[in-house]
C-alpha cells in the first residue's frame, strides 16, 4: 500500500525553518554561554599557577552562568515542555554545584562537586536534545555541548587525584569545545534573526 502525497512528511528545508522570534531568543543564551566558556577555557590554558580560592570562584562562576544560560535557552518561545523541564533541571544542578564549589575550597571538592555538576548538567542537555530535536530546531544545538560537558565532568571525577592545574585543564578544555559550538550557533541564530 502506498502513502498518499498528503501523508508524506514535510521536506527537510521545512523542518529547518526557524521563526525570527525563536532565532532572536535563541542567540542570546548561546552567546552568553559561549563567551563565558571561552573566557574560562582560555584562562585555564594560560594560568600556569592557579590559586585554589580563585580557581574555586572561577569554576563556580562559570557553572552558575552556564546554568542560567541553560535555563534561558529552555525558555525560548515554542520550546517543548519536556525540553524545558530537562534544561530546568540541568540549570538547577549546574547552579547548585557551582555554588557548592565555593565554600569548600579544596581540589577534591572541585573534582567531585564540580565534576558531578558538569556531568549531570551535560546529561540533562543531552536529554533535552533527545526530547526536543525532532520538533524544535534549536534543540539540536544541545547534543555536542551536552556530551562534552558531561565528558569533562566525568573526567574530572576520574582524575580526582590530579593537581589543581590538571583539573582546571580538563574543565577548561571541555569549555573551549563547548564555546566553539555555542558561539557558532549563536552567530548563526543572530544572523537568522536579522
Amino acid at each position: 500500500m502506498t502513502s498518499s502525497p498528503s501523508s508524506a512528511q514535510p521536506s527537510s528545508p521545512e523542518l529547518n525553518k526557524i521563526p525570527v522570534e525563536v532565532a532572536a531568543a535563541a542567540w542570546k543564551p548561546l552567546l552568553l554561554r559561549g563567551a563565558v566558556a571561552l573566557i574560562f577555557g582560555l584562562v585555564t590554558v594560560f594560568w600556569t599557577t592557579p590559586q585554589l580560592t580563585a580557581a574555586s570562584f572561577l569554576l563556580g562562576a562559570v557553572m552558575v552562568v552556564g546554568g542560567k544560560s541553560l535555563f534561558d535557552f529552555g525558555s525560548i518561545p515554542g520550546a517543548p515542555e519536556p525540553m524545558r523541564r530537562a534544561l530546568g533541571i540541568g540549570a538547577m544542578v549546574s547552579i547548585l554545584a557551582g555554588l557548592s564549589v565555593l565554600p569548600f575550597q579544596s581540589e577534591v571538592m572541585i573534582a567531585w562537586m564540580g565534576g558531578a555538576g558538569l556531568a549531570l548538567a551535560g546529561v540533562c542537555e543531552v536529554w533535552a536534545w533527545a526530547v526536543g530535536r525532532k520538533s524544535f530546531v534549536p534543540a539540536r544545538e544541545l547534543l555536542i555541548p551536552g556530551v562534552v560537558t558531561a565528558g569533562a565532568g566525568v573526567a574530572m571525577m576520574i582524575g580526582n587525584q590530579l593537581d589543581l592545574h590538571g583539573l582546571l585543564g580538563i574543565a577548561g578544555g571541555g569549555h573551549i569545545i563547548v564555546a566553539v559550538f555555542t558561539l557558532i550557533a549563536a552567530l548563526t541564530y543572530r544572523f537568522d534573526a536579522k
